[in-house]
């Protein structure tokens, strides 16, 4: 049966990816199968639009291949990383109409899986290659990336299913959209796209949604972390949108108090933030490319995605700060301080880090490609 092609759109994907969904959940929401589900991840990433690290810790959970328990006393014992599957039940949920998706969910395997499983039955003789295009007549089996995003893609959201089941309970309890945001981590943004998604599935109604406050502009004030004295002022609607302004119209934020400041997913590329307070400051998926951050200390800070592209970072204090995944491509980090920090899957290609401290530092991943590393403290790191 020749398949059906659909085009979804990148942004779609990228928000369901980074809410928390796996497969089982991706193929329901597209209607696709898992071959498809394959191909469409293969594209964002081919594309630039999602990181490989994301697809693979989104289905790290689940078995990406399985044993098929036809004799259970004449197999051997199974590694770890595999999952038995009794035939005879794996036949009975095939049969019975089980898509793609809820076979993922019946036996927690991956896409991968799914297909491993299938292979394994249609060699053994127990299922029809028939049967099998039967049951994937009612998916798509082919996909087009719509790769133009218009919207806001969030770098953050839900990290597992039970999280997702957890707010479902609360938003069905009464709890007010701040006080989701706050309980779950989320952007107002990212709520709202979840909320769209769980009105789609049934699994929430309007009666069961608390009315959203329109978020109104108030004067705000960054000031000097030394003096404390107002460096700028405005109307905003939060402090992260008065610091975007203040650096798009070329402020001079030097020594600015931004101590657990919110600036997540901000444009402050260029900014010049040098001494700067930003102590347990939220920069996830911020743009800091070429900005000026000498001396800034940044302890405990999320950095979560961030873009640190020739960024200034000499003499900064990140200590304990979590860089998982920034793209810190020929940044200038001479004697910047990196002890305890978690450096997962960071980007660090063509960097100076000549002096650098990263005492305890986490290096799971990171690339250091061409980047100068002399006199650098490894001491314990990781």
């Amino acid at each position: 049966m020749a398949g059906r092609k659909v085009t979804i759109k990148a942004i779609e994907v990228v928000q369901c990816v980074r809410a928390g969904m796996d497969e089982a959940a991706l193929m329901e929401r597209f209607n696709i199968s898992a071959r498809a589900l394959q191909s469409l991840l293969n594209q964002l990433v081919s594309a630039g639009i999602l990181r490989e690290p994301e697809i693979q810790d989104r289905i790290s959970v689940a078995a990406g291949s399985v044993i098929l328990d036809v004799s259970k006393a004449e197999l051997p014992v199974p590694a770890a990383s595999k999952r038995v599957i009794d035939a005879a039940e794996a036949l009975t949920c095939i049969r019975s109409g089980m898509d793609e998706a809820a076979l993922m969910k019946r036996f927690n395997i991956s896409a991968k899986g799914v297909q491993s499983l299938t292979k394994k039955l249609l060699a053994a003789g127990a299922i029809t290659a028939e049967e099998i295009e039967d049951r994937m007549s009612a998916v798509h089996s082919a996909v087009d990336v719509d790769e133009e995003i218009q919207g806001e893609i969030p770098g953050g959201g839900l990290s597992s299913q039970a999280e997702y089941d957890s707010l479902v309970l609360g938003i069905k309890s009464g709890m007010d959209y701040k006080e989701v945001i706050e309980t779950f981590d989320l952007s107002s943004t990212m709520l709202r796209q979840i909320i769209v998604d769980l009105k789609r599935r049934h699994l929430i109604s309007d009666q069961d949604l608390t009315p959203e406050p329109a978020p109104l502009d108030r004067k705000l004030t960054i000031r000097h972390c030394i003096t404390g004295e107002p460096m700028y002022s405005g109307e905003a609607r939060s402090l992260g949108a008065l610091v975007e302004r203040a650096v798009s119209e070329m402020e001079d934020l030097a020594y600015a108090d931004l101590a657990n400041a919110d600036l997540s997913k901000r444009d402050l590329s260029g900014a010049n933030l040098m001494r700067a307070n930003l102590t347990r400051s939220n920069l996830v998926g911020t743009d800091l490319t070429g900005a000026n951050l000498n001396g800034a200390t940044l302890v405990s800070a999320d950095m979560y995605g961030a873009i640190l592209y020739k960024v200034n970072l000499s003499d900064a204090n990140l200590s304990e700060s979590n860089m998982t995944m920034v793209h810190g491509v020929w940044a200038f980090m001479p004697k910047v301080i990196l002890s305890e920090a978690d450096l997962t899957r960071a980007n660090f290609s063509g960097a100076n880090l000549a002096g650098a401290v990263l005492f305890g530092a986490i290096l799971k991943g990171a690339s250091f490609a061409g980047a100068y590393l002399g006199n650098t403290s490894l001491d314990d790191a990781r």
